[in-house]
């Protein structure tokens, strides 16, 4: 056996524990069970008076007091009391473990719950007050839009974790050092720079056409850049927006290919077969490019959604633009 490995043994006449479960005798000779706590086990109640959403401390009294009725009979709410739930709280609780409505109501809603879309945000105050005006209002969707099932019924309010002070002065991401693969020295310089193998990208910032917006980029791309934004323009002014998981080079090499083919079946080529364009006066700029995520996740969802963040921001959609259209439910 390895040293570091070590091996307690514990033993008692009158009572035993397994896991959370403590078996003992009673004064009449009989068994019974109750809650076990290790002596090291410093896990704490949510706070009642804590910034969480309202539901989220009121369910807490509920899944723990069913937890501790399982095991023992007699019902302990001091532990929640000395963490500032209110008496109504609990007894509010205790009267949904005994009349099970908890169980019977999740069976019948199922179909229901299973159909409503989530409504996602970061909890503040002003979260109560956001919910009772969607709920409110909803009726409007519902009758506006009968055929779309998800607008039948209001959406699920979740909230995600917003910033604490623990959040901002600790990091949970592991840094690591990361060797340069290139033989730049110094810090890179922001911008989209040619590859010496054409004259169709060199700048730092992005210049929109129709409105002389000068747009910095937060980034440093090249034509060998992939999971990226781009906006292709056109002597016309007019701007599309296409997003890319291979290097960029080749999804403008696909762009140039059919605008020399003639396919009037896509946006970019069609415009510059009607405008009597050819293919090298097109430009391209990369706007942004979307990084592995640091805790996993769809990056290809990311960047389909940042996509379209950028074809509202710069409002290329037909006929102000080339783009057909884009899909909403991404973000669903």
């Amino acid at each position: 056996m390895h040293p570091s490995i070590s091996f307690t043994l514990s033993y008692d006449f009158e009572k035993i524990q397994f896991l959370d479960v403590l078996v003992y005798r009673n004064s009449m000779n009989g068994i019974e069970t109750s809650v076990y706590t290790k002596p090291t086990d410093r896990n704490q109640i949510l706070h009642f008076h804590s910034n969480h959403p309202p539901h989220t401390k009121n369910s807490i009294p509920i899944s723990q007091l069913m937890r501790v009725d399982k095991i023992q009979h007699r019902r302990k709410g001091e532990k929640f009391m000395d963490r500032g739930y209110p008496g109504k709280v609990l007894q509010m609780a205790l009267k949904k473990i005994a009349s099970n409505v908890t169980q019977q109501t999740g069976r019948k809603n199922t179909d229901l719950a299973n159909k409503r879309i989530p409504f996602v945000s970061e909890f503040s105050n002003s979260s109560d007050n956001i919910g009772k005006v969607l709920r409110r209002h909803w009726h409007i969707l519902s009758k506006a839009y009968p055929q779309i099932g998800e607008f039948v019924a209001p959406p699920v309010m979740s909230y995600r974790r917003g910033k604490t002070i623990g959040g901002m002065v600790t990091s949970s991401e592991v840094k690591t050092q990361f060797k340069r693969s290139d033989a730049f020295l110094g810090r890179r310089k922001l911008g989209m720079y040619p590859c010496l193998g054409c004259v169709q990208c060199s700048r730092e910032a992005f210049i929109n056409p129709s409105s002389g917006e000068k747009i910095s980029l937060r980034g440093h791309f090249t034509c060998m850049s992939k999971y990226v934004i781009y906006a292709l323009t056109c002597p016309c002014g007019f701007i599309y927006i296409g997003e890319t998981t291979q290097m960029v080079k080749s999804r403008i090499s696909q762009h140039k290919s059919s605008i020399n083919l003639g396919n009037i079946r896509l946006p970019v080529s069609k415009h510059f077969l009607e405008a009597g364009l050819v293919a090298d006066q097109l430009k391209y700029m990369v706007l942004e490019g979307i990084p592995p995520l640091k805790f996993g996740g769809n990056r290809e969802l990311k960047l389909k959604q940042r996509e379209v963040w950028w074809i509202h921001r710069l409002k290329t959609l037909a006929p102000s633009g080339l783009n057909r259209d884009y899909d909403l439910y991404l973000f669903l």
